[in-house]
């Protein structure tokens, strides 16, 4: 109705001046759902059709006729806007009520065309839809202006527009001059847009979390680097590091305690100490390869190279780590045994189903030998891993243990690492 109002008033207010032949019929609706007004600028055509139609009205069906102003109908006068506007208030009809404006096409063609002519009948006047009862009494009364006989009477398609709209904002309040079909229609899809794009932003957030999520739980079993190659889908392959320092440490006395305590407590002690690992190898540059049990293997200058930094970073981690675990093993029949060696490795991650971030070599074996050899409450190192401490990082302080047996080994001197350095 509003597409329809709007272009005609184009019309009456451009040179065209006047349609008249509006019917129905030259009311299109395009793909976006938008009135269009069709067959108009050719007045001189447009009277020779009007003139034939009426000539020959009792040859043509009557809803032929049904947009055909009275005055033309009797011959009083040619198409003008005062007939369009007649027309115009046939087709808001037709639309407001969702049918033919006169029912019954087929039967008395005659007497119908005589009572339209003399303005006995209207379309609104027998038109008994519901949406014609709902209607403002303004816009009522103007569709009633646009049938009247006098074509000087009848109102601009200007008004009518301005009607219509109070009519919109009365069905639809707050609705705007723009909201047509499309416009409604364009609002739901913009509407649903929307939506979706909160679901997917939601959606992402979520799967950003997720995957944060995963990456935390990643980067607890393998190295950093290499769950970014993961990521990349590259090749993760064995690697050979120079120069590493292992650490190895275990709860002495876990093994007596297991026939002694309750395995929940055992339990919920092992999850400590496994807690208190996490956050001070997080304050160094190392990396907890494994905990099985009691035990626990940690490297520094592996996945990563870091000079000769990685026995510093060691030693500084095995202080720490005395300092926060023997607090919780106050009272308990347990101490911190700890072993650590300098010297190459081969790494790479192992197996598919459950990877693994593994070490391989002699170093290892060296260092897990300290852990083993040593004792109760201290830290043990080899010469190897002395002297480069010695080298590197001269803060801290060491005591010789003398020459000991390793098994498998030769005979060699061995440290122990005091829990105090000295800056």
């Amino acid at each position: 109705m509003h597409d329809l109002c709007e272009g005609m008033n184009f019309i009456h207010t451009t040179v065209s001046s006047f349609h008249g032949y509006l019917t129905g019929s030259k009311c299109l609706i395009d793909k976006h759902f938008i009135l269009k007004i069709g067959e108009f600028g050719c007045e001189t055509l447009v009277s020779l059709l009007a003139n034939e139609h009426i000539k020959t009205a009792i040859h043509v069906p009557v809803k032929k006729l049904y947009w055909t102003a009275p005055e033309m109908l009797n011959y009083q006068m040619m198409p003008n806007r005062a007939t369009d506007v007649y027309a115009v208030g046939v087709i808001l009809l037709e639309i407001l009520s969702s049918d033919y404006p006169y029912p019954d096409p087929e039967q008395e063609c005659k007497c119908l065309l005589e009572k339209i002519s003399s303005g006995a009948v209207t379309p609104l006047t027998i038109q008994k839809d519901e949406n014609i009862r709902r209607l403002r009494p303004d816009l009522l009364a103007c569709l009633e202006w646009t049938f009247h006989l006098d074509p000087n009477k009848r109102p601009t398609v200007a008004k009518l527009l301005r009607t219509l709209l109070r009519q919109e904002e009365n069905f639809f309040p707050g609705s705007k001059r723009s909201d047509r079909l499309v416009d409604q229609i364009m609002e739901r899809l913009n509407r649903y847009a929307a939506e979706l794009e909160d679901r997917v932003a939601k959606q992402t957030s979520d799967l950003i979390k997720e995957r944060a999520q995963c990456d935390t739980i990643l980067r607890q079993i393998l190295p950093g680097n290499i769950v970014e190659k993961l990521r990349r889908c590259e090749h993760v392959g064995a690697e050979v590091f120079d120069s590493v320092t292992i650490m190895f440490f275990d709860l002495y006395g876990f093994e007596v305690s297991i026939h002694q305590k309750r395995l929940t407590d055992l339990m919920d002690l092992l999850n400590a100490v496994e807690s208190q690992t996490d956050s001070c190898v997080n304050d160094v540059d190392a990396f907890k390869v494994e905990a099985i049990g009691d035990n626990f293997m940690i490297v520094s200058g592996a996945p990563v190279c870091n000079g000769s930094r990685h026995v510093g970073e060691i030693c500084k981690l095995a202080i720490s780590l005395r300092s926060k675990l023997e607090k919780l093993l106050e009272g308990r029949e347990m101490q911190l045994r700890m072993g650590l060696h300098s010297g190459s490795i081969a790494a790479g991650m192992v197996g598919f189903r459950k990877p693994r971030y593994c070490l391989f070599g002699d170093t290892v074996n060296t260092a897990s030998r300290m852990m083993s050899h040593g004792l109760p409450g201290k830290t043990q190192m080899t010469g190897i891993a002395a002297d480069l401490l010695r080298k590197s990082c001269s803060q801290f302080r060491m005591i010789s243990r003398g020459v000991i047996k390793i098994k498998n080994k030769e005979p060699m001197e061995t440290f122990w690492l005091l829990n105090e350095p000295s800056y």
